[in-house]
């Protein structure tokens, strides 16, 4: 009876459905996300709710202007913020926090203007912690953003001198190679923002923000020239495989060659002018597409392995060639697939190919998109930074061109 009243008991896993399964697997993990989202838009309610309530923003500076003074538009000196009281803009911008600073921000437009105790206003914590949606929403919102930009701070460190810390994306973890691409394009987007006679202005230590992002980088750029030339070589020795099995199957075609010396098609391919002569054209062009990727992917694997990892290539040459490198190699994986599978069904093996066909495509594909999402992101990036500054870099070769003649005339007339 009491037996009955329990129920059958389910010794067997295999009847338990898969549903089951994955809700008990999947349930935690969203339960965990949505306390994450909750506490957040909780914090962030209770954060509009005391910044509706402040009507004086001077509190947490020393010259910031009340609700009942005029700010001129035409004054550029940055507002110094207290020591006894931290400024909640600062820190949100710190943090990474950007719905707090657009609240902020909405309600007291002139918190912008205010610096930390170091000197550096908004600006340069948006740069040094390179939180890129923060640093968007600030050239966008932010008036009189020339002047913050171009000002330095207690160490006479400009925008560029922030930018070349080195440091992951807060939003992302990147692995050596993508973290120098990155750090390379974030620098370069900073120095095509900021004035034309920053990159040369060096800092209290003496040293230009190239210097120093070189001295900066030194080690992360080996360790990304390590990277790439293993993986590179292990891709190498992948392409040059399928080119050699691409090349021999060209040779060696389903149905064989016409071996008749007495025969007018003495050579040539047994299946050709049959019933099956389009299907053997088929599978020559998957072969001949396929060959001709892998040795496109090999040609631009051997140049990867020959670049000078200089910190400049990791902005557009190298993510290009790598990009380049992988597609190819993708299609040549791809098509050797298509000539397998084509092979399979001119030599009428009963067997459904597409049942292996859609799983070894679909395996490729997850590959191929894990391998090159992110260096096509940071190449997309790149290209845009590239095109959009064109003029500031022929405008900062000419401000570079006049300091060096500056310093020649001091020198001469010494």
């Amino acid at each position: 009876m009491r037996a009955s009243q329990t129920g059958p008991k389910i010794k067997d896993l295999s009847l338990i459905p898969f549903h089951l399964f994955f809700y008990c697997l999947v349930a935690p993990w969203l339960k965990g996300i949505h306390e994450v989202k909750k506490k957040h838009a909780c914090a962030l309610d209770l954060a509009k709710r005391l910044i509706a309530k402040e009507e004086d923003w001077s509190h947490y500076t020393n010259s910031c202007p009340g609700p009942s003074q005029k700010v001129d538009d035409d004054d550029d000196r940055p507002i110094i913020t207290t020591k006894t009281r931290r400024n909640p803009l600062l820190q949100a911008a710190e943090n990474g926090i950007q719905e707090l600073v657009e609240e902020i921000l909405g309600k007291f437009p002139e918190a912008a203007y205010c610096v930390d105790s170091n000197g550096k206003n908004i600006f340069h914590i948006a740069v040094e912690k390179k939180d890129e949606r923060m640093y968007w929403f600030l050239k966008k919102n932010v008036a009189r953003k020339e002047g913050m930009m171009a000002a330095l701070d207690h160490g006479r460190n400009s925008i560029l001198h922030f930018a070349t810390k080195p440091g992951a994306n807060p939003r992302v973890l990147l692995g050596s190679l993508n973290q120098m691409a990155w750090d390379v394009y974030w620098f370069k987007l900073v120095y095509d923002d900021s004035p034309p006679h920053l990159p040369w202005y060096p800092n209290s230590d003496g040293k230009t923000a190239t210097e120093l992002f070189e001295d900066t980088h030194s080690g992360l750029r080996k360790d990304a020239e390590e990277a790439l030339k293993s993986m590179n070589g292990s891709l190498l020795l992948v392409s040059a495989l399928i080119g050699t099995v691409n090349y021999a199957a060209v040779f060696t075609l389903p149905g064989g060659f016409n071996s008749n010396r007495d025969s007018r098609d003495y050579g040539r391919p047994v299946l050709y002018g049959t019933g099956k002569e389009q299907d053997l054209l088929l599978f020559l062009w998957f072969t001949g597409v396929a060959l001709y990727a892998a040795f496109l992917s090999l040609v631009e694997m051997v140049v990867i392995q020959l670049s000078k990892f200089v910190s400049s290539d990791f902005f557009i040459a190298l993510p290009l060639r790598y990009i380049v490198a992988i597609t190819a190699l993708y299609v040549s994986v791809l098509f050797t697939i298509l000539a397998c599978f084509e092979a399979y069904y001119i030599i009428d093996l009963h067997i459904n190919v597409y049942v292996f066909l859609g799983p070894a495509l679909a395996v490729a594909t997850l590959v191929f998109i894990d391998a090159g999402y992110l260096p096509l992101c940071r190449l997309y990036l790149a290209l845009c930074c590239s095109l959009s500054h064109r003029g500031h870099m022929f405008q900062a070769v000419i401000v570079k061109h006049s300091i060096e003649e500056a310093k020649l005339y001091e020198t001469t007339s010494r």
